[in-house]
């Protein structure tokens, strides 16, 4: 019997080790980048561009798996132009293969909280250009899936932290401050409540989502969150465990 395939475009903070989490469960991994570089122990890469659709039904051929872990850089504009195409892409490309397609995505499109927790049945009421886009582009996946066209359901986290993770609120302009006993900079007012997520939580949430094919229509799930506290609540009990202290 073959082994399973999965392929994964993309591979930065969460692809990569997600590869990682799946080729230790004895499976096939195809990682998709434009680029060479390092690639997990056993994974195939397979170098092109997920705009080109003819080159993602190739990739994809034989998988059981999609996973779309590809975020483009942080401007509104190219947001606009790219997540559309990549997501069509993928949908067309995954629908041929008979493949799950598993998409990493965020919070953007469900707007200000208003006080409430975000879970999956806040509804978008995106309040950014940004949270606009996003919301179109989830909308396609759920018309897709309803209409039989691919199996699919996406994964939304807010901000990472963790292993690898540096471009993130407690990445590198944090700890690495922190850990000099120095003061750890935050993007936002300190006493700010985030709502964070581990890689190692969205990783595992989604390789679950992908084996265990619990997708309802038009189906999302709102990574698990550590419980909210204040940024001056994390520098403190760092702080504090990094002295031995208790906390």
């Amino acid at each position: 019997m073959a082994e399973e395939l999965h392929v994964l475009f993309g591979s930065g903070q969460v692809g990569q080790p997600l590869a990682r989490i799946l080729l230790e469960r004895g499976k096939r991994v195809r990682i998709v980048k434009r680029s060479a570089g390092a690639l997990p122990a056993g994974a195939e890469l397979l170098r092109g561009d997920a705009t080109d659709l003819n080159f993602c039904v190739e990739a994809v051929r034989g998988a059981s798996t999609v996973y779309h872990c590809m975020n483009p850089p942080y401007y509104a504009r190219v947001w606009a132009e790219l997540l559309p195409r990549y997501m069509d892409n993928l949908i067309a490309a995954a629908g041929r293969s008979g493949a799950r397609l598993v998409v990493l995505d965020n919070v953007y499109m469900l707007g200000r909280p208003q006080g409430k927790p975000l879970d999956e049945d806040t509804p978008l009421r995106p309040c950014s250009r940004k949270g606009e886009v996003r919301a179109r582009v989830a909308e396609r996946m759920w018309e897709a899936h309803r209409r039989g066209d691919v199996r699919a359901t996406s994964g939304r986290a807010s901000d990472f932290y963790g292993p690898g993770g540096t471009l993130t609120h407690l990445g590198d302009q944090f700890w690495r401050p922190a850990i000099a006993g120095k003061r750890g900079r935050v993007l936002v007012d300190p006493d700010a409540i985030p709502r964070i997520t581990t890689f190692r939580t969205s990783r595992r949430g989604w390789r679950r989502s992908a084996w265990r094919g619990t997708m309802r229509t038009g189906g999302c799930g709102c990574c698990r969150a550590r419980p909210p506290k204040r940024c001056r609540r994390w520098w403190r009990g760092f702080r504090r465990n990094s002295d031995g202290k208790s906390g």
